[in-house]
């Protein structure tokens, strides 16, 4: 072997496929990849499974927004986030990659449980539901605090449901103004096909109903007219963002947390922090920050004002 041969080496990334690296040659693995499988980023895994980092060796489940830069956008973490990381699990100190993704550093699981090991992949017979979903009022110029707002999904048909939470989108664009979310989700332990409806939520949202492509208002039906797939790849997609969810469940009456109202006590808790200009930095959370803009103010409580017309989230 000769000079440039040394420079190559060889790794492994699953199923005894091997990939050939120098420092000016990149990898190139077969895409999609399959579970279990080693990848680099989301996209490099196939049928709605996501990329988990195979140097996280804990339980204790890493930030999503943290998370999502490493494995959706393959960018490198600040000291502050390793620092973060560090905290909460001492055991990844020194094994935090210090460029995303020059090599394989994840293996492909299922979103609904990334963080257990024995978490069962898509089985074949689960359906997958590709979709474009938007938060209503949220300006998709100005949505800078519109950071990985996690979904929350229920799918049923045929005398069958199943819940997923925890939900963040693969994908994002802004389309005339509106910023929508795209993704790929493996309905684990669902197999229904035809009939299907889907309910949807956010963070600081109200249920939605959705039951058919490009719905642009209340479904007013029981059942649904939505046809699945058990492939990602032939699995139509379905565009729910021209019904956006409702934004205002903040809090409860007797919790911190959204109770399936939008009532009093939600404009409440919005006016407070109004009045004070509650801000935080871009790509921060705020429970108040309606329209994602990195401040409550009267915008949001307008939005409220508007919300509080629906007062409760769909439920059939």
């Amino acid at each position: 072997a000769g000079a440039t041969d040394s420079a190559l080496k060889v790794g492994e990334i699953g199923d005894s496929t091997y990939i050939i690296q120098g420092d000016n040659i990149s990898p190139t693995p077969e895409l999609p990849r399959s579970c279990n499988q080693s990848c680099g980023v989301n996209n490099n895994c196939g049928n709605g499974l996501i990329c988990f980092p195979q140097w996280w060796p804990c339980s204790g489940e890493m930030p999503a927004e943290i998370l999502s830069k490493t494995q959706i956008a393959g960018e490198s973490l600040s000291t502050d986030e390793k620092s973060v990381l560090v905290g909460i699990c001492p055991e990844v100190e020194g094994n935090i990659p210090n460029v995303m993704p020059p090599v394989l550093y994840g293996v492909c699981r299922n979103p609904q449980c990334p963080f257990k090991s024995d978490c069962e992949c898509q089985t074949g017979n689960d359906a997958v539901l590709n979709y474009k979903i938007a938060f209503a009022n949220v300006n998709g110029n100005d949505a800078k605090c519109v950071v990985n707002w996690p979904l929350q999904f229920i799918v049923l048909g045929g005398g069958t449901s199943r819940a997923y939470s925890g939900i963040i989108p693969q994908s994002k664009e802004v389309v005339g103004g509106k910023l929508v979310f795209s993704g790929s989700l493996v309905l684990t332990g669902f197999q229904r096909r035809a009939g299907v409806a889907v309910f949807a939520k956010g963070p600081k949202h109200l249920q939605v109903k959705y039951g058919k492509n490009n719905q642009e208002g209340p479904y007013n039906q029981a059942g649904g007219e939505i046809v699945l797939t058990a492939n990602a790849d032939t699995s139509p997609v379905y565009d729910f963002s021209k019904y956006p969810i409702i934004a205002g469940d903040v809090v409860g009456v007797s919790l911190e947390t959204p109770d399936g109202w939008i009532n009093g006590v939600d404009f409440s808790f919005v006016k407070s922090k109004s009045l004070v200009h509650e801000t935080v930095t871009e790509g921060g959370y705020l429970k108040g920050d309606l329209d994602g803009n990195c401040q409550v103010n009267s915008n949001d409580v307008n939005i409220l004002k508007i919300s509080l017309q629906a007062k409760q989230g769909e439920l059939y």
